[in-house]
């Protein structure tokens, strides 16, 4: 078949037929493996689908300086949130008489490629949603140590509070164990530059974080762009607003990027960047199960992927007395398994 390019006034067959309306942001181009159809940077482009001899691959190609970040989720949209070449074969509907009906009926199908700046990362948006296997290790004082298989789920959600100008979104990770039915929640306050740079606003316990070199609300988590070696200091107070005048506690936290590596996950093979983020913070006053002197060290690594987020996690946390004796520590190791995005 010769090639031809797709444009919003191709001819349309007087045969009745479903058809795939492709939209093209202007930041790259959408390709049949075949050779057969192309659609160029910023059109609308239609195909006909008469019978079940059609059978194309379609390709996302991002233009020089963007990442593809996976076709566009939707009523209708087709390989939605895939980041995989989107493979139509009609001959599957032969299959399922009730898909095969659609190709006698004037019914419209969407297929659109998302793409963002190679030095971006994707927000996140309300109702994202990843879920994550793993173990979680617990070491309480005078209690004996377990390990234990567990399943997890972060799931991005509206905010309680906002802050003037910022899109502010509340970020649940839920840790069950595998075979029980009792889970553990924590939800975290968060905000995202347009690049992607993440601030966290609140710790697990609903207080907020402020960076006491700046005075700004949140303290930076993830920057944007992820450039190896990247590295930095902020020193920083938990503030319970109720009672502002003492911060509950002061601390300092040390970001830092490692260098890009490929992980293996169960949905496919995926570039990340590792970001170490160390916190130290002592507690000024007793708050929950803290006491006054008590300190905590917190190391959490994040294996960030451009165009999915956060898809591995390893989390060490460990209490000490004001005599700086251990009190405790838990390990959570979870790497993604499935996204909704």
């Amino acid at each position: 078949m010769k090639v031809r390019a797709l444009t919003l006034l191709s001819t349309t067959l007087l045969l009745a037929a479903c058809r795939i309306n492709i939209s093209v942001p202007t930041d790259g181009n959408v390709m049949t493996e075949s050779g057969h159809y192309s659609c160029l940077a910023g059109a609308q482009c239609t195909i006909d689908v008469p019978d079940t001899g059609f059978a194309e691959v379609f390709q996302a190609v991002p233009k020089p300086g963007y990442l593809f970040a996976g076709w566009h989720r939707g009523d209708r949209y087709l390989c939605g949130g895939s980041l995989n070449p989107c493979d139509l074969d009609a001959s599957l509907l032969t299959q399922n008489p009730q898909l095969l009906a659609l190709l006698d009926a004037d019914e419209d199908f969407y297929l659109q490629p998302e793409f963002l700046p190679d030095t971006w990362t994707r927000s996140y948006l309300a109702g994202d949603r990843v879920r994550f296997k793993g173990t979680l290790e617990s070491d309480p004082a005078g209690e004996p140590a377990r390990e234990a298989d567990v399943d997890a789920q972060l799931d991005i959600q509206p905010p309680v509070y906002t802050l003037a100008g910022k899109p502010v979104l509340a970020a649940r990770l839920s840790v069950t164990e595998t075979g029980s039915d009792v889970t553990d929640a924590y939800t975290v306050h968060f905000w995202q530059s347009q690049s992607g740079g993440f601030f966290q606003l609140t710790d697990v316990f609903g207080m907020k974080l402020l960076n006491t070199a700046t005075f700004a609300s949140g303290l930076s988590s993830i920057p944007a762009p992820l450039v190896a070696f990247t590295s930095f200091e902020i020193p920083f107070a938990i503030i319970d607003e109720s009672r502002p005048s003492t911060p509950l506690a002061t601390g300092t936290r040390s970001v830092s990027v490692g260098e890009q590596v490929n992980l293996v996950l169960p949905t496919g093979e995926l570039a990340t960047w590792p970001v170490t983020i160390e916190d130290r913070y002592s507690y000024a006053k007793a708050f929950d199960e803290f006491r006054t002197d008590q300190t905590i060290e917190s190391e959490t690594r994040y294996w960030i992927s451009q165009v999915r987020g956060i898809v591995r996690m390893e989390i060490d946390q460990r209490v000490y007395s004001a005599q700086q004796r251990l009190l405790s520590r838990e390990q959570l190791e979870i790497q993604a398994t499935g996204f909704n995005f």
